[in-house]
């Protein structure tokens, strides 16, 4: 268009009204900026502990690289650039510098604990104590998300794209972790950490120190924490079980959607005047509001298309849409909602009409006004007139439901029309067969497909029908034409008669039944899935067993979310204990990993409740993230308790203490660089704020009541689960040595 407009005439220009891609484009540049400040945040928190500009920069040169392999993924995955893979890649930037983090901090713990180390050898040391967790942690994370990719359905492409990219980052990560990051350890660490300082740059180290003196502390208290519940961990284990039930009721009372409608700076209109009301009448009509709705400071522009309702997707005179295109998001204060109540208050004080603004809807061919629509059905067959009074029933009581806002149906057997009865027997006696009537009738009065027409390369298709002046009466069938028998021309009023009756405009059938659409929404406060199940109670109530809501779109989908969620967090929990299972050659430890989950749902979970959103798709993959960094975290503490027994001869109870006080700080620091890494998802503005909200949220405090929570806990239930089962071993060992001696004994008695 840019190049035809450099030869269009003078005065004649072109402009975009309806622009959907403004949006996507908004979307994409914020969660780019969100990318660009998560990088420079994980940068400083890993400075801020590694205290080490070469540490830094060697743990943050995986994401580059990682993220350049993952772009590669996308490639060889098909996947675009959008938002759901750009979340993917943000949340990674926490992610994959994990594995990173545990290569030079414990580089930089052995060099601290001995003086006469050389580098290569400490980084060879670091490699064997942290090879294992890295590559258990790997696995944990593509256990979690790989089996997710393969889920059926809408939520399944949703959790599709993202589990990959997750996948593929994490992968790539660790590679680097095994390979490049001790390299680069081992070429440019400097063993100078206890060489003395200049006054200048004690003094640039001050509030450094200060950190680490703060952060001794915090340890301290920690300790003491981690120690008492080591020692009385049938009190962990009480507390334990009250958090997953808590977590669990407020995950089934927070309000839930399919996905979190958001401002898109577009909002569409659906004009309704009386009905069979002219098409004249309507753009009159239309133009008024169209307008009104143009002077409000915040819209760009506003499209008017008479003569065709949106809501029943068909062509009615007396029905319009009107296409409300909004300044981009920096340059206006108004919102999206704002708009609507506005639009909605201009078509009521207009004369002659009335205007119900919309929302455009998360997903563009799921739903029509953003909301959830529905068929009520007759399962016995009620004729339109009984279905009407039905569907009046049913809007009447949704009108006076606290959960539900704006439920309409677009059912309506009060419309104007005629039916042509067509005297079969007269027909037949002129030799008129019923097909050439219906197809002269349909052709003329309606439309009817001729066939193709070729030019220029095009093909066209061709549509018969009378012109407007010859089709505007009842009488004008007298001046349409039938051979008959004989080959004579008949008029269609010799066997047709119109009788003028009102009947529904458009008749739907949904499956097997006849039914009448409805739309709506939740009201402020309840969720989508809270207004789907009202609406099913109202049907149930008031109509009773004959009657039924069918679902299709978004209201459809969300019904399919849910098991969609449970089946991939349950596959998740099952990949991650198996995997473990393996590794350790155990069946007990892994259960001491898992035991860190129940913290990562009450801090998901809450987070949303405490900022008063609801839970979507988004906050269910963000559930998937947390479960696996949680998993993550607790490996760290029950691998190094495996290495304290077994090396170190060291006590369960010992060994427990030990491993929780040594990593307690890389995984404070892994935790926080993930947290803060995540909060300009949490806290976004602009476009698509709301998912970034719903992401980021649920990440970032599941996060921090893992890092705090779990860190607490998992240290006694390995401490617990280790103890059973060398008791447990113990026991069965002592009856085979039992069971031996009295075989020796009897054989000698023999």
């Amino acid at each position: 268009m840019d190049e035809l407009a450099g030869r269009f005439p003078p005065g004649l220009e072109y402009v975009t009204p309806y622009d959907t891609t403004q949006f996507i484009d908004a979307s994409v540049e914020t969660v780019l900026h969100t990318f660009i400040e998560a990088f420079l945040i994980v940068g400083v928190i890993l400075f801020i502990f590694l205290q080490n500009w070469r540490f830094t920069v060697i743990a943050m040169s995986v994401v580059p690289v990682s993220v350049l392999a993952t772009f590669a993924g996308f490639y060889a995955f098909g996947f675009s650039i959008n938002l759901l893979t750009l979340f993917a890649l943000v949340l990674s930037i926490g992610i994959v510098v994990d594995d990173a983090i545990l290569v030079v901090e414990n580089v930089e713990r052995v060099l601290s604990e001995d003086e006469e180390i050389t580098v290569t050898q400490a980084t060879i040391r670091a490699m064997k104590e942290v090879g294992g967790p890295v590559i258990a942690t790997s696995l944990i994370m593509a256990a979690v998300f790989v089996p997710v990719a393969f889920l059926g359905g809408f939520s399944g492409q949703i959790y599709q794209q993202f589990a990959l990219t997750i996948a593929v980052s994490v992968a790539f990560s660790a590679l680097m972790a095994l390979t490049f990051t001790p390299a680069l350890s081992a070429i440019f660490i400097k063993h100078d950490l206890h060489r003395k300082e200049s006054a200048f740059m004690r003094a640039v180290r001050t509030p450094l120190r200060l950190f680490d003196r703060l952060f001794a502390g915090i340890t301290a208290v920690y300790m003491w924490v981690v120690k008492v519940l080591v020692r009385f961990w049938g009190v962990a284990l009480l507390l334990t079980a009250l958090v997953g039930v808590g977590s669990w009721w407020l995950y089934q009372s927070t309000p839930s959607t399919l996905v979190p409608e958001t401002d898109q700076g577009i909002v569409l209109a659906s004009v309704q005047l009386p009905d069979s009301a002219s098409l004249e009448r309507t753009k009159n009509y239309m133009d008024k509001l169209s307008s009104a709705i143009k002077d409000v400071e915040g819209v760009k522009f506003s499209t008017a298309v008479a003569g065709y309702d949106m809501l029943t997707s068909s062509v009615n005179t007396a029905r319009g849409i009107i296409f409300v295109n909004m300044e981009p998001w920096g340059e206006r204060d108004l919102t999206a909602s704002e708009l609507i109540g506005k639009i909605m208050q201009f078509g009521a004080q207009i004369p002659g009409g009335s205007a119900m603004a919309f929302n455009m809807p998360p997903i563009v061919g799921l739903s029509t006004t953003g909301g959830f629509t529905g068929y009520l059905q007759s399962y016995e067959g009620a004729s339109p007139e009984e279905l009407y009074q039905a569907s009046l029933k049913v809007m009447q009581a949704a009108a006076h439901n606290p959960v539900l806002n704006q439920v309409f149906t677009t059912f309506n057997v009060n419309v104007p029309s005629y039916e042509a009865k067509i005297d079969r027997q007269k027909a037949l006696s002129y030799g008129v067969s019923m097909s050439a009537l219906n197809s002269t009738l349909g052709n003329t009065f309606g439309n009817g497909f001729v066939n193709y027409f070729s030019y220029q390369g095009r093909n066209f298709q061709v549509y018969l029908q009378n012109e407007d002046e010859f089709r505007k009466t009842p009488d004008d069938i007298s001046s349409v034409y039938v051979r008959g028998g004989d080959g004579e021309r008949i008029p269609l009023s010799e066997f047709v008669t119109m009788e003028r009756k009102t009947a529904p405009a458009v008749v739907t059938r949904f499956g097997v039944y006849s039914g009448a659409q409805f739309q709506g929404g939740p009201a402020p406060g309840y969720s989508s899935g809270q207004a789907i199940e009202a609406m099913e109670q109202i049907v149930q109530d008031e109509l009773g067993d004959g009657w039924g809501m069918g679902w299709t779109g978004t209201a459809y989908q969300e019904s399919q979310a849910g098991s969609a969620a449970t089946m991939a967090i349950i596959f998740g929990m099952l990949m991650v204990f198996l995997i473990l299972a393996a590794q350790y050659e155990s069946w007990s430890l892994p259960l001491a990993v898992l035991t860190a989950t129940p913290f990562a749902f009450l801090g998901g979970i809450g987070g949303i409740a405490l900022r008063g959103l609801d839970t979507s798709v988004y906050v269910q993959i963000g559930m998937l993230v947390v479960v696996g960094l949680a998993a993550k975290n607790a490996i760290l503490i029950v691998e190094f308790a495996e290495l304290q027994r077994r090396e170190q001869g060291k006590s369960i109870r010992e060994a427990a203490i030990t491993a929780a006080h040594l990593r307690f700080r890389p995984i404070v620091m892994t935790s926080l660089a993930f947290i803060f890494g995540t909060l300009p998802l949490a806290l976004a503005t602009g476009a698509s704020d709301t998912s970034s909200h719903h992401i980021g949220t649920t990440v970032a405090v599941g996060m921090a009541s893992v890092a705090i929570l779990g860190s607490l806990f998992v240290p006694t239930f390995y401490a617990m689960i280790a103890g059973v089962t060398d008791w447990l071993r113990g026991k069965t060992q002592g009856q085979g040595d039992s069971r031996d001696d009295e075989l020796a004994l009897e054989h000698d008695t023999r």
